[in-house]
């Protein structure tokens, strides 16, 4: 069974709201998060920094921390401002992107008043993405969290034929879902509207049956429900349900029907 790995951003602060749709209109906000297109990156946000070049910068030895605390020290004793001690110092400086990888980059921040190496800032979670107009980063904000999701390769599509597309929901609108490694299930709700994201969440087994019901996909939902589990998955069941046994004392085993299901 091949899996992987989709990530999703979950806001609880977000305020409901109904993207566009013929057949119904369906909820986003804390039960739905952000599907990210990729996989983030843990970045350094370099919004308010500026990148050091120069001989001087050049000159440092490798001890770039030690160099960094030495400019530092230098720069608070100056009381310079930072534009001018730098200029004092001969060092060149040049804007940087909202978010960088964090190397070996000597850096002075502007919203901390502070020269530093990008090794030792922080890093968050970002990404760069199209968002139907500009290349933009975002990353997780205060009230937000990421889950990481294993799924099955390949997921159902539950689309139906509204007697011009294949949609759910209406036009530019589709429903795939996965099950995961866990045995719960991916409830993805795609869009091609520009400036609306793909919103996708996890239910257990009767939360996701009824939460299908509810958007006229229940066929669908319990077709995927009865699809047989991979081998692997199976075989995962089968092994807890031994370990379960030797720990109870009790004998815990899958019906047959279960593995035959299982193929």
């Amino acid at each position: 069974m091949k899996l992987k790995k989709l990530y999703i951003w979950y806001s609880q602060d977000a305020e409901p709201k109904l993207l566009p749709g013929d057949d119904y209109h369906y909820p986003t906000g804390p039960m739905f998060g952000w599907l990210l297109p990729e996989q983030p990156q843990e970045m350094v946000y370099t919004g308010e920094c500026v990148k050091l070049t120069g001989p001087r910068i050049e000159a440092l030895d490798k001890q770039q921390e030690k160099s960094a605390l030495s400019l530092q020290e230098n720069y608070e004793k100056s009381n310079l401002d930072p534009e001018d001690f730098m200029e004092q110092e001969g060092i060149s400086y040049e804007p940087m992107e909202a978010f960088s990888w964090p190397d070996r980059t000597v850096v002075f921040d502007f919203e901390t008043l502070s020269f530093g190496v990008l090794d030792d800032f922080e890093t968050y979670p970002a990404i760069n993405y199209w968002d139907g107009n500009n290349m933009v980063w975002a990353t997780l904000g205060e009230n937000e969290w990421q889950e990481i999701i294993e799924v099955e390769d390949q997921g159902f599509n539950c689309d139906r034929w509204d007697g011009n597309n294949l949609t759910t929901g209406g036009t530019g609108l589709s429903l795939i879902v996965y099950r995961t490694k866990d045995d719960r299930y991916l409830v993805i709700h795609g869009t091609s509207w520009q400036g609306e994201d793909d919103q996708a969440t996890v239910f257990d087994k009767q939360d996701f049956l009824e939460y299908m019901t509810k958007i006229n996909r229940e066929k669908e939902a319990r077709n995927i429900i009865r699809q047989p589990q991979p081998k692997e998955l199976l075989e995962k069941k089968i092994s807890k349900a031994k370990e379960k046994s030797a720990a109870t004392g009790k004998s815990q085993t899958l019906t047959e029907k279960e593995r035959e299901k299982g193929g």
